[in-house]
């Protein structure tokens, strides 16, 4: 194992959207639904990025017990030299997993704060090109 050529220089929450569903009945079945949306822009004259991460959760579902979207961004960096083959997996990839790990966390919250059963982000593949399709 060794150090990784590439850091976080910086996190932050940039928007949160929750609302509750007052018709919804506790005990209901409902399918639960994530949809995750990723942005990266890289600065033209340093190795640094801006990773957004949009988490929709329960996103056109009126049936739902509520509707939450979180917006949540980072700033990347990395080595001079690394080719750009080797940075966008990492981008793509091992960057958008490190931002959701702050949001799984927040949808706990929210969820516990507003007084319904709280919502345990699962763990998800980055890696799986094919199914963000």
């Amino acid at each position: 194992m060794k150090i990784s050529p590439f850091k976080i220089k910086a996190h932050r929450l940039k928007n949160v959207e929750f609302a509750l569903n007052v018709n919804f009945e506790p005990g209901s079945k409902v399918d639960f639904r994530i949809s995750i949306d990723k942005q990266i822009e890289k600065h033209a004259d340093k190795p640094m990025a801006e990773v957004s991460i949009v988490v929709s959760i329960f996103k056109d579902m009126p049936e739902a017990p509520f509707m939450c979207r979180i917006t949540y961004q980072g700033l990347f960096s990395w080595e001079e030299g690394i080719p750009s083959e080797n940075v966008e997996p990492y981008l793509k990839c091992n960057a958008a997993a490190l931002l959701y790990s702050y949001v799984r966390p927040l949808v706990t919250q929210l969820t516990a704060m507003s007084n319904i059963t709280p919502l345990t982000l699962p763990f998800m593949n980055f890696t799986d090109e094919k199914e963000e399709e």
